[in-house]
């Protein structure tokens, strides 16, 4: 675990520096730290999300299912990036507008004639030119970048689970309650106990947990006890075996 991580920083670490390079190069920064900030951080949400509510995720679907998530995001911000593709902008039209130049200081001629035509004038956008690519992947690549987050957590979340359920899904019954957050039990807490033992999906609840936890150190203290009464039965008997030696 221990080299997993510090080969996560590494990836982590390139990724980023990549980025900041690549922010450098464009207009628009606020969208480009947006997509950069989606991309790295999408992923990771995304493990937290398939820990914390799918009991049945393992090890492998969350190395395989974070590596899948953070490799399809690099690929769409890469390739919107190198299709300079920007997400469009609202059109404004300033038609039927009242507000009329009063001039109540000198000016020039042409100063006024200028500011005339310019707020009587109606804005009309200019609809962009549609740019044909010859990419199959364009369309993938128009993804908005508000949409990384999301589409992140959903393919670690989906990939996770195929790839759990190929190597050997985890047993719901043998995990721990409070590592399993279970939406149900907050959000419908009236709903029978027979349909929440169902939506939790073998998930054992908190009290069955307590009970095993304190069934073990209730067997804990029962073998110290009797670790104590052999030792106090041992030296006795060393006791006596030196009472008989000395007389």
């Amino acid at each position: 675990m221990t080299l997993l991580s510090k080969v996560l920083v590494i990836i982590y670490g390139v990724i980023g520096i990549g980025f900041a390079f690549l922010v450098s190069q464009v207009s628009a920064i606020l969208q480009a730290s947006y997509s950069l900030f989606s991309i790295i951080n999408g992923p990771l949400t995304g493990l937290f999300v398939l820990g914390i509510f799918f009991p049945w995720a393992n090890m492998w679907g969350a190395i395989v299912g974070s590596l899948t998530s953070l490799f399809m995001m690099s690929w769409i911000g890469f390739g919107a990036f190198a299709n300079k593709i920007r997400t469009p902008t609202a059109t404004f039209d300033t038609s039927g507008c009242n507000w009329n130049l009063t001039t109540t200081t000198t000016m020039t001629t042409v100063a006024m004639e200028s500011s005339t035509m310019l707020l009587n004038s109606t804005t009309t956008p200019i609809p962009p030119a549609t740019v044909e690519s010859s990419d199959p992947f364009y369309d993938m690549y128009r993804l908005s970048y508000l949409w990384y987050t999301a589409t992140a957590i959903l393919i670690n979340v989906v990939v996770g689970l195929i790839v759990s359920f190929i190597t050997g899904r985890t047993k719901p019954e043998d995990l721990e309650s409070r590592l399993i957050f279970s939406i149900f039990d907050r959000l419908l807490p009236c709903l029978p106990e027979s349909v929440l033992r169902k939506l939790r999906c073998g998930v054992p609840t908190k009290e069955k947990y307590e009970k095993s936890t304190q069934n073990g150190t209730t067997d804990v203290a029962i073998q110290d006890s009797e670790k104590q009464k052999n030792t106090t039965a041992a030296l006795t008997c060393l006791k006596t075996d030196l009472e008989s030696t000395r007389l």
